[in-house]
């Protein structure tokens, strides 16, 4: 049971919502590599399907099998220590460590961080030949370190990254690493893509992005960012845009303009709060509707 607690810390709150933040581009990360894959198999079936493009698509298609289920694998910790906090809207105790023990460190469980660490050389092990010249910073420690470590052990990964830790930081530790899977599987697919007999490959990178004027605004002034699709070929230019559900204004160059005041008053004896916007585009990709969103975080300062 998570102890009593006056309020979240803010510097474990930041943590929570930076994890957040990053679970949305995870989200969006995994739907791009559904996206390769099915791209590989329209190549493959325009081409005749012939047999060295069948073994890219194979190929492909158990890149795709081995992230999702890693995928899933971190989602599944994630829940669960979310889950001993008291809900995903609701934390109870960022800096639970009892929370992290009985989510993630009971031996002989199916979420025990020892397993997850056998997953992850694992799945390293089968990307590194298929994604070659990419980076692996699933195990390094954090920036600075002269020489940075990678934990070579189950225990010494459980003790460096949970054992100890409060739950902020562990929710961060999950979406990073989850975030590092999908960047691997994505230079993998990309490297598939590369393979196939066709130069007439769609290259499916598509996400949506926000470009700030500013990360801090002053209470009751104007937000402003402009809202674009990151694409990877030409799109039909009727792209229609909102900011947290309000249709905004699209320019000549795809950018839509996000302008909204922010509340004039902040709670009493706060002189900062932490906020966020959700933004959408919507474009028609291949004759289907689809919608790219993002959340885009900023500070209200008094």
């Amino acid at each position: 049971m998570v102890g009593c607690h006056s309020g979240p810390d803010p510097r474990l709150l930041r943590l929570k919502l930076l994890a957040d933040t990053q679970q949305h581009s995870n989200d969006r990360a995994l739907q791009e590599a559904e996206r390769m894959v099915q791209g590989l198999k329209w190549s493959v079936a325009r081409n005749h399907q012939p047999a060295r493009d069948v073994a890219v698509l194979d190929e492909g298609r158990e890149i795709l099998r081995r992230t999702k289920a890693l995928s899933e694998r971190l989602r599944r910790m994630r829940a669960a220590m979310l889950e001993s906090l008291g809900g995903e809207y609701a934390p109870y105790d960022l800096n639970s460590r009892p929370a992290v023990t009985a989510a993630l460190l009971t031996p002989g469980t199916a979420l025990y961080a020892d397993s997850l660490y056998e997953e992850l050389r694992s799945f390293t092990t089968f990307m590194q030949p298929l994604a070659p010249g990419v980076e692996v910073t699933l195990w390094q420690l954090p920036g600075g370190m002269s020489d940075p470590i990678l934990p070579s052990t189950p225990a010494g990964y459980r003790q460096f990254y949970f054992q100890d830790t409060p739950a902020a930081e562990v929710l961060a530790v999950l979406a990073q690493q989850e975030a590092e899977v999908l960047r691997l599987a994505l230079a993998a697919l990309t490297v598939q893509t590369q393979k196939i007999g066709s130069i007439d490959l769609i290259f499916f990178r598509f996400g949506a992005q926000a470009v700030p004027k500013s990360d801090t605004v002053r209470a009751g002034g104007i937000y402003a960012a402009d809202l674009l699709l990151v694409q990877g070929y030409r799109l039909d230019r009727s792209l229609r845009m909102t900011a947290n559900g309000d249709s905004i204004l699209v320019d000549s160059d795809g950018r839509g303009q996000v302008r909204f005041r922010v509340p004039s008053e902040l709670p009493p004896g706060r002189s900062r709060v932490q906020a966020h916007w959700d933004g959408a585009i919507r474009a028609r990709v291949r004759g289907e509707d689809t919608t790219f969103r993002v959340r885009v975080p900023y500070t209200i300062v008094r």
